[in-house]
């Protein structure tokens, strides 16, 4: 599934290098080398943990300062409003936090044995509900990028090809999105982590909603329904906040494309 994500970000991105619209970028220019340091000396503590038979946690104070560095929306995403030029940047992020979540969600202190994945996501839920909060809040990032890339395509070039790789991305991000929403369900998720993850879908439920088709919207609204039994207080109240954007954000843009 991440890999979905990731190839179909790249597709786009090449389709903004190739038309050269885009021209300007509010990810900060110096994001792809605090990336770069921060994932670095994150692979040096993972080396590190698992001779511990662990994962770095947000628990531990040395390990905390570097996870934070992974999530910090500042120096990575920096501020809207995104466009088309921010594409390959985002990319990069979305490919990071995707490792940061299998390296967690697929860990065995055994490398004879298979992972209990069911185990894990339970026990590294702190870092991995961080992980796609922040996740959720890239792919927010990326619909206003990725409006912007198709409405800088010159007449008559955006043909066949291009909508079926963005059709792609789209079914991509929907399957990602729809696999956080169904973890909400899970009786091992706290009730910090569950707020943390519907606030992340509350915040970016606008741009979300720009980005999948209406029928998806459909099926994301059903699920976060599902979930809400599960949830809280905030919890709760986020989550309709998610479902109420589905229901009612205008289809334009990419949520038109056919």
């Amino acid at each position: 599934m991440a890999r979905r994500v990731a190839i179909a970000f790249l597709a786009a991105a090449m389709t903004a290098f190739a038309t050269g619209a885009a021209t300007r970028a509010e990810v900060p220019p110096s994001a792809p080398a605090e990336l770069a340091a921060a994932s670095a000396a994150f692979d040096t503590l993972v080396r590190e943990a698992r001779q511990r038979d662990t994962l770095p946690r947000l628990s531990v104070a040395g390990d905390a300062a570097i996870l934070q560095r992974l999530w910090d929306a500042d120096a990575l995403l920096g501020r809207p409003p995104y466009a088309a030029a921010d594409v390959p940047r985002l990319l990069a992020i979305v490919e990071r936090q995707s490792r940061i979540i299998k390296t967690y969600a697929l860990f065995s202190a055994d490398p004879a044995a298979a992972p209990d994945t069911a185990r894990n996501v339970a026990t590294f839920q702190d870092e991995i509900t961080r992980a796609q909060a922040f996740l959720i809040m890239v792919f927010g990032a990326a619909a206003p990028a990725l409006n912007d890339l198709v409405s800088r395509l010159p007449p008559g070039q955006f043909d066949e090809t291009r909508k079926q790789g963005l059709r792609q991305m789209r079914l991509g991000i929907l399957e990602y999105v729809s696999g956080i929403v169904l973890a909400l369900r899970s009786p091992a998720l706290s009730p910090a982590n569950r707020q943390r993850v519907t606030q992340a879908f509350a915040d970016n439920a606008v741009a979300l909603a720009a980005l999948v088709s209406g029928d998806d919207r459909v099926a994301l609204s059903a699920a976060m329904i599902t979930a809400l039994p599960a949830l809280t207080g905030e919890a709760q109240a986020s989550a309709k906040r998610f479902i109420a954007a589905m229901q009612e954000t205008p289809c334009e843009g990419l949520c038109a494309l056919r």
